[in-house]
């Protein structure tokens, strides 16, 4: 089964709202590992979903590979998650592997703007 790519669904939050949220969330996540090192901070699994969804917003592209060389605590860490992440069905490895691109499904697309809404309320 093929996982669909970018079907808009109802929300709390306005989009421009949500990507402020998850920028903040991205930055804060890397921070505090700068802070208190990778090994002690790595959520890498919620990174890529983050990552993936502030390009989908703001129409750009995301390489496996440049996701593989910058995100978690190394690129066999990485590239595991994203397997994961595919296998769930939240994110779309394209055709060329680690060279080509990687996408966030409509599932990982529902999933982190659910988490991005749940942060944001908080409180």
């Amino acid at each position: 089964m093929t996982p669909h790519l970018f079907t808009s669904t109802s929300s709390s939050l306005p989009s421009t709202d949500r990507l402020a949220v998850a920028r903040g969330l991205l930055a804060a996540q890397q921070s505090l590992a700068r802070a208190l090192g990778n090994h002690f901070m790595a959520n890498t699994s919620l990174e890529l979903l983050l990552e993936l969804f502030i390009a989908h917003e703001t129409g750009t592209a995301l390489g496996a590979g440049d996701a593989i060389a910058r995100l978690g605590p190394s690129p066999n860490v990485t590239w595991r998650w994203i397997m994961a992440l595919e296998d769930d069905g939240l994110v779309m490895l394209g055709k060329d592997g680690r060279s080509g691109t990687l996408d966030i499904t409509d599932r990982g697309l529902e999933r982190i703007r659910n988490a991005i809404d749940t942060v944001a309320t908080f409180g």
